[in-house]
């Protein structure tokens, strides 16, 4: 049987709304200062815990900032995230963070407003949700960004998205680790290395830089595997009124 309901167009044809379609509205935000220390002394975290979701996070961050890793256990998510902290005077790194899920766990106030179903009944929109605002998706490779040296201040590749306040919704980064000897002959030195893409937000700008994490000389190797990824996409949503 047809699924009726309600279908609302843009300007060029695309369908917004309607009874199949469901989009992730905004369940909570929050603010998380990274002053936890981490392995490298130039480096941060923070790790902010939510309920668990199957929909996703977005973030802005004053400094360089990146997700290192998530996970769900007895209804809570934990999301972590390191930051790049070159010196002790540097500030501390904020970072402003989004959860989206969907619809149905998110509050609505008891205002007026339309609510679409589909033809199991479940609400797939209400308008009185402030619901995630696809802007652009954001890819490249390592070749397009600059590296940060280890204890310097970062170097950034910036992207401009007038009109909104961009937030990322983290894919795949530019991550690898690797390690090497030091010199030639007997006794050689190792040292090891870990790059990480990071991402920083200023306005309307999106920046990113490779940040390098390095640990060493030791005398003997640490037996690390050599990882390269090199690949980078992400999505960019507007979070300017939320």
């Amino acid at each position: 049987m047809a699924d009726f309901g309600q279908r609302i167009r843009n300007g060029i044809n695309e369908v917004q709304i309607d009874s199949t379609f469901k989009n992730l509205a905004l369940r909570m935000k929050g603010t998380a200062v990274a002053s936890s220390p981490w392995f490298h002394v130039n480096y941060r975290q923070v790790i902010v815990s939510l309920p668990a979701s199957s929909g996703m996070i977005a973030y802005r961050a004053n400094g360089p900032c990146c997700i290192y890793g998530m996970d769900t256990s007895g209804g809570t998510l934990k999301v972590a995230f390191l930051t790049y902290k070159p010196s002790s005077a540097t500030p501390d790194i904020t970072v402003n963070w989004y959860l989206f899920d969907e619809p149905g766990l998110v509050p609505v106030a008891p205002d007026y407003g339309r609510r679409v179903r589909n033809s199991s009944g479940v609400v797939t929109y209400d308008s009185r949700l402030p619901y995630m605002k696809f802007n652009a998706f954001l890819v490249g490779t390592d070749k397009d960004l600059p590296s940060t040296s280890s204890g310097l201040s970062p170097n950034f590749t910036y992207w401009a998205y007038p009109g909104i306040l961009p937030a990322i919704v983290q894919g795949n980064l530019v991550n690898s680790q690797t390690e090497v000897p030091v010199g030639v002959g007997p006794n050689t030195p190792w040292m090891q290395f870990r790059f990480w893409q990071m991402m920083v937000q200023n306005g309307p700008m999106i920046g990113s830089t490779i940040c390098v994490e390095d640990y060493g000389p030791s005398s003997t190797p640490s037996g690390w595997l050599d990882v390269r990824r090199q690949k980078f996409s992400m999505s960019i949503v507007d979070v300017s009124d939320l």
